[in-house]
């Protein structure tokens, strides 16, 4: 389980995830995998952890 705080710092990296993988240029494509990866991560983890 996570407290609440560790959740919010989750939270806050999920969301800077997702601006920067919209914010991918074409360039940078091959950076989008593993963006999306861990944005999944982060999101798994949300949904699997009770709050404390």
């Amino acid at each position: 389980m996570i407290d609440q705080t560790e959740r919010d710092l989750f939270q806050k990296e999920l969301n800077f995830l997702k601006e920067l993988r919209a914010k991918v240029s074409e360039e940078e494509e091959h950076m989008s995998t593993m963006i999306e990866d861990e944005i999944t991560h982060i999101e798994s983890v949300l949904n699997e952890t009770e709050v404390k």
